[in-house]
């Protein structure tokens, strides 16, 4: 069957691919929005009275441990990222990625009300952060695969989640600038609200199938319930003895566990490395640690329409051109 006619932007898995990558530029930049507001919350500031020069004390004193516990809490919780697909079996991919980004948001935005409290009610809350994101990162998969075709699955993927790097790349300086301007609770209010409101607009768009949605043109759900090979995974049986005996996952699970310690060292780390022995403002240092992840976009964006080009033109089997694109492309990256 041919794709529907028009113009790509009035198509909805197209929609679906925009809030999508959007969705995953806030997850991340919820992630790392402490890699920044850190700085400001432990360091002095200088505040210009008329003529007089103020320095006022940090709010928070911590030490350096203590920092590294702090920022490291967000992995805690996202260590129980594969809990999201039992609950994607049970509510879809579209809903739990949605509930996974409500209620990172949620989080975010009572972040200066936990802080007040206790340093361990922020540590509770912050662990229970990096599992509702755990939650939207696993369930995207689900989501997009239930609106993609086939032919267009790796690109709109690719694109998709290459919505992080540029929430990193962009939500770096805002975070600086946002911080500078205003204080470092304006940083959780911003970008939380911000999540909040896109999750409210998923929900009320988006829906688990195109079976499902009345919101779309009825040739492009025909087109999509025809080529797609979506099918729900409710009953679906997985056989954890062999996943656990497999070569392939235990393979895959080392190539993650470097690739994720060399990103969160630079997403969680850099902000304080830059100030602490450089002594850069706190507006700059956001421009500064941004820079790494121009390259990660590009390479995403880059690697995902590469891995259609081969997969579609019949050069490389599908496995071939997922070990191919995700070792190098995104390792390089």
């Amino acid at each position: 069957m041919e794709p529907p006619s028009g113009k790509f932007y009035l198509q909805k898995r197209y929609l679906v691919a925009l809030l999508a990558f959007i969705a995953w530029g806030l997850l991340f930049l919820m992630r790392t929005n402490l890699s920044i507001s850190i700085v400001d919350m432990t360091s002095n500031r200088t505040v210009t009275v008329g003529n007089e020069t103020i320095t006022q004390a940090a709010e928070f004193d911590w030490s350096s441990k203590e920092k590294g516990v702090i920022l490291s809490s967000f992995s805690w919780g996202f260590t129980t990222a594969p809990l999201g697909a039992f609950l994607t079996r049970r509510c879809g991919g579209v809903s739990a990625f949605g509930m996974g980004v409500a209620l990172t948001g949620l989080l975010t935005v009572l972040t200066p009300l936990f802080m007040k409290c206790h340093l361990y009610v922020y540590l509770a809350a912050r662990t229970l952060e990096g599992v509702s994101e755990g939650i939207a990162v696993t369930s995207f998969v689900e989501a997009i695969r239930a609106w993609s075709t086939p032919k267009d699955r790796s690109r709109l993927m690719g694109v998709s989640s290459s919505g992080y790097a540029f929430g990193v790349m962009l939500g770096y300086p805002l975070c600086g600038t946002i911080a500078h301007y205003m204080d470092w609770k304006g940083v959780f209010y911003i970008t939380g609200g911000i999540s909040i409101t896109l999750s409210l607009i998923w929900f009320a768009l988006i829906r688990n199938s195109p079976g499902e949605d009345n919101l779309m043109s009825l040739q492009e759900k025909k087109y999509l319930q025809q080529v797609n090979t979506y099918a729900s995974r409710k009953n679906l049986v997985y056989p954890w003895k062999q996943i656990f005996k497999s070569k392939a996952v235990w393979a895959y699970w080392n190539e993650r566990f470097v690739a994720t310690w060399s990103e969160s060292f630079f997403s969680f780390s850099l902000p304080l490395y830059i100030k602490d022995i450089h002594d850069v403002n706190i507006q700059d240092i956001g421009f500064i640690a941004a820079m790494p992840q121009i390259f990660t976009a590009v390479a995403l964006i880059y690697g995902s329409f590469l891995a259609d080009f081969l997969r579609n033109r019949g050069i490389l089997s599908p496995s071939n051109v997922s070990r191919i694109c995700f070792t190098f492309i995104n390792n390089m990256s």
